[in-house]
């Protein structure tokens, strides 16, 4: 298109634990009029991944399928979650909904981002639940998507849109998380083309000056000391780059809740992401509803601008679907509610006909749960259940 010049680099570079293949797309601007567009992943990529030239990288290889956990890969999650599997490109961690479905067409997804980034898919949605208790709830669920990097953990989650039961994420969405994460990293193993040019220039000056004349051969060393200071400024300047983008990473991960991440955090565990903004602006929105004393005009106009700019995250809606699935079967109904219960924390013990759930210390403002420790063939026993809990943890109030 008029105005823009389209440019892709390749550089393989051979090293003792294997070799890489550095890809980088451009698109560099010939007229001041035209608009700045974003690269797609070159086909080259693709070729070369059809040709068999993926490679091993950390536990998996690159290829162009998603990994499929098994029930027994809870180490592995956790690993992935924590931000301590070895990987040199990002893991894509698609969880299952609340009736095990995915979000997305996880091979579709896997096609696209080959050679960008590992899809990994969940077994199950009790998975979650385990996976919930082993990376102390950092983990993405109910069919949220958490791409994740070594040494740095969740840097961007997405989460599911529509109806329960019809909840997706576009992959266009994920794919632009991965792009706009990988375009701010450093390459680690394989050269950039302006990094093999500077490396060929100074091969060739130092093959001139084993051939040439005192004075230039001064003139060389000098020169090639204020490359090194130059390459020495550029790395420093890519690190605070790097540094300032991983802040503002952190940042937009929250950018949709009323508290930033850490307030959350220091605050404690919650039922859901964003569970605390969302009975923050409750609190607020019945501020609104009723006048209270002592509260100036300025604070009650503030309240109803705060309230006017936000909204619910709509996210306690997956945990009162589960919530209410598992009181479906009367049957069932005791092993699938305490397992959710379990899931969040809570302690188990057995007292008659009946087993009680104590919330954990940091789950504060939570009753124990009390659940039958026989079978029912009442579903409306289930159902009720459900409900209470429902009601107990405040989600009734959140549509």
């Amino acid at each position: 298109m008029s105005g823009r010049v389209w440019r892709t680099e390749c550089v393989i570079s051979h090293r003792p634990l294997g070799s890489f293949l550095r890809v980088r797309g451009q698109c560099v601007l010939n007229d001041v009029s035209a608009e700045v567009m974003m690269p797609k992943k070159p086909f080259f990529i693709t070729q070369a991944i059809d040709d068999g030239w993926g490679g091993g990288d950390g536990e998996f290889d690159v290829s162009d399928s998603p990994y499929y956990l098994e029930e027994s890969s809870i180490d592995l999650a956790g690993r992935i979650v924590a931000g301590e599997q070895k990987c040199l490109i990002p893991c894509v961690y698609i969880s299952r909904g609340n009736d095990d479905s995915l979000p997305l067409d996880a091979d579709v997804l896997a096609r696209k981002l080959a050679g960008l980034a590992h899809v990994i898919v969940e077994p199950s949605r009790k998975f979650s639940f385990q996976l919930m208790e082993h990376s102390f709830r950092r983990n993405p669920y109910g069919g949220a998507i958490g791409i994740f990097l070594h040494g740095r953990g969740e840097m961007v989650r997405l989460y599911a849109n529509g109806t329960q039961g019809a909840q997706t994420v576009r992959i266009s969405e994920v794919i632009s998380g991965v792009v706009e994460l990988s375009s701010k990293r450093s390459a680690k193993n394989g050269l950039e083309w302006q990094t093999l040019q500077e490396l060929q220039g100074r091969s060739l000056r130092q093959r001139v000056s084993e051939n040439v004349s005192e004075d230039l051969s001064s003139y060389i060393d000098e020169f090639d000391k204020e490359v090194v200071a130059k390459d020495e400024r550029i790395r420093n300047l890519e690190e605070l780059v790097e540094l300032a983008n991983s802040t503002t990473e952190v940042v937009l991960r929250s950018s949709s809740d009323l508290l930033p991440v850490e307030l959350s955090d220091a605050l404690g565990p919650q039922l859901y992401d964003g569970e605390f903004s969302d009975r923050l602006r409750l609190f607020l929105q019945r501020c609104s509803q009723e006048k209270a004393d002592g509260v100036d005009e300025r604070t009650q106009i503030l309240i109803c601008k705060i309230l006017e700019k936000s909204s619910y995250t709509g996210r306690a809606v997956s945990l009162v679907s589960q919530i209410k699935s598992a009181g479906k079967d009367g049957n069932q109904m005791s092993n699938s509610l305490g397992s959710i219960l379990s899931g969040f924390g809570y302690s188990k013990t057995t007292d008659g006909k009946h087993i009680k759930f104590e919330p954990p210390g940091n789950l504060f403002g939570l009753p124990t749960e009390i659940l039958p420790s026989t079978p029912s063939d009442s579903q409306r026993g289930g159902k009720n259940k459900s409900q209470d809990i429902i009601r107990n943890m405040g989600l009734n109030y959140f549509k």
